[in-house]
């Protein structure tokens, strides 16, 4: 039976993030999470043809969660970038192949 070591030492460099990092992590996700709240709004906007208050409302409460969540969890970066194709292909991709506006084979 193998045994475990419960002192294992580490190199202190080699996982220990900068304070720098950190924040430009956070920011980069915050800014990523806002970017993408406004280009779902706008293809709910134009393509959906939802009205622009509805729009408006939706856009700013996926903002502010998305936004946030990205900005201040790994988890969540993760979940939302593993996610990001589906998000933004399924729906869109049958009312484009029913307009006939999808591959040029079928």
């Amino acid at each position: 039976m193998p045994r475990v070591l419960k002192d294992v030492v580490r190199p202190s460099g080699a996982e220990e993030l900068s304070m720098t990092r950190v924040v430009v992590r956070s920011l980069g996700g915050f800014s990523l999470g806002l970017s993408l709240a406004t280009a779902y709004g706008l293809l709910e906007l134009l393509v959906e043809e939802h009205s622009p208050w509805g729009c408006l409302v939706g856009t700013l409460t996926l903002a502010a969660f998305l936004s946030l969540g990205m900005g201040f969890s790994r988890q969540v970066r993760v979940t939302v970038l593993l996610l990001l194709p589906q998000a933004f292909s399924s729906e869109l991709g049958t009312r484009w192949e029913g307009q006939g506006l999808g591959q040029e084979g079928s």
